[in-house]
């Protein structure tokens, strides 16, 4: 390839050029004819989308990987593809063969001594090609144990959480969750940690890897996977981590600071922390303008009554984007139906300035959203706008347009 790639360079260097000089470079080098696979690599739009199942026949020892290309042809042609396949034998032993496709279906058998533990279609993962793989949760498993790359272990994870995670027993689970927080590869520990999220996982069998959760929510060298880390401790402890979250807000990531402020705010109690003592800690905050610090202390000064709280709120909206422009509006809305009359009335003046600031986008979008739910409020009389008259209700509506 790279003798392919001087040639090309000597030849078209200081000239105009196209895929077929490099096309000729690279046959030059490698005495092959290559136009079928620059024609199908470079022209056919699209890629590969491969849909493979695996089966096994006791009566003659065959193992069978049936493959699909489900993606829509190309003048009636489909990708032709070298297909390696691996058949792991509880031995330890591998066995590899290579196949060639170019079918829309085709089956590839082989005769085994035993059954495999797990096959492995294109080991090297050098396939360009959308995989849908479809196989047992054992061999999944075994994927896991024995993949000799980042890219197996999460294919077989992400496939576990999205697919059998609610055919998995106790045991199994437990093993899963503490081989996947031990991997030394970070996508790897938060799509782990994500499984706590999305299945059902008893006490009992949550206390068993609390303290590994909990140490990695505080101490791993990576913030997508400490975030990862307080979202399952908030998803799974009530009150208990609030001890975690106190030692999380010195966390130099943003997303981990705002995640325990979250967790301390809806998952600590007002008996075991006051409502004051929540505003009085988001206080401490405010300097920090990152969005996903100020969505939860906007959220926390929403559900409040404090007048003195409404500057925040409002530079929140002024310094959020796109999609969380309408959280932090939601917040600043609840807050000013809040409040006594005057300073509700008073505040729709600064609400009406904003409108040069959400001028296109999911801004726009959101403040005009924002303004038609205030404008119900004073078109309905509720709130704070209770008491006004008529002609002062319409005065007002008219303003929020």
């Amino acid at each position: 390839f790279f003798r392919g790639i001087q040639q090309y360079l000597r030849l078209r260097q200081f000239n105009s050029t196209n895929v077929g000089y490099l096309r000729r470079a690279m046959e030059e080098v490698s005495g092959r004819d290559l136009n079928s696979f620059f024609t199908q690599w470079f022209f056919w739009p699209g890629h590969p989308a491969l849909d493979i199942n695996t089966d096994w026949s006791t009566a003659n020892n065959t193992s069978t990987v049936y493959i699909a290309q489900n993606q829509q042809p190309y003048n009636a042609s489909y990708y032709s593809l070298p297909i390696d396949i691996e058949y792991h034998m509880a031995s330890g032993e591998i066995i590899r063969r290579t196949h060639s496709f170019d079918l829309k279906k085709d089956s590839f058998a082989v005769v085994l001594p035993s059954r495999p533990i797990w096959v492995d279609v294109d080991p090297d993962r050098v396939l360009i090609a959308e995989k849908k793989m479809r196989q047992s949760l054992s061999a999944w498993w075994n994927q896991i144990r024995l993949g000799r790359s980042f890219i197996h272990r999460y294919e077989a994870i992400e496939a576990i959480t999205g697919t059998a995670l609610g055919h998995i027993g106790a045991d199994t689970l437990r093993l899963f969750i503490r081989r996947g927080l031990s991997d030394s590869i970070p996508e790897i520990r938060t799509q782990t940690l994500a499984t706590t999220l999305t299945v059902p996982i008893e006490a009992s069998l949550y206390d068993s890897f609390k303290t590994q959760i909990r140490s990695i929510a505080l101490n791993d060298n990576d913030a997508h996977v400490r975030f990862a880390a307080i979202q399952t401790i908030k998803h799974n402890e009530e009150s208990q981590g609030r001890d975690i979250y106190m030692a999380a807000f010195k966390d130099s990531s943003y997303s981990v600071v705002g995640a325990a402020l979250l967790g301390m705010f809806k998952k600590v109690k007002d008996t075991e922390l006051s409502v004051a003592d929540k505003i009085l800690l988001a206080s401490t905050h405010e300097h920090e303008e990152a969005d996903e610090v100020m969505i939860p202390i906007a959220d926390l000064y929403g559900e409040s009554a404090q007048a003195d709280k409404l500057p925040y709120v409002r530079r929140a909206v002024w310094l959020t984007t796109g999609y969380y422009a309408t959280t932090v509006m939601t917040s600043y809305r609840k807050l000013i139906m809040r409040m006594g009359e005057s300073t509700a009335i008073a505040e729709l003046d600064q609400v009406c300035k904003m409108k040069v600031h959400f001028l296109q986008g999911y801004g726009r979008m959101a403040y005009e959203g924002f303004l038609r739910e205030l404008r119900t409020a004073v078109d309905l009389g509720t709130g704070p706008f209770s008491a006004l008259s008529a002609e002062r209700k319409s005065e007002l509506s008219n303003r929020l347009k």
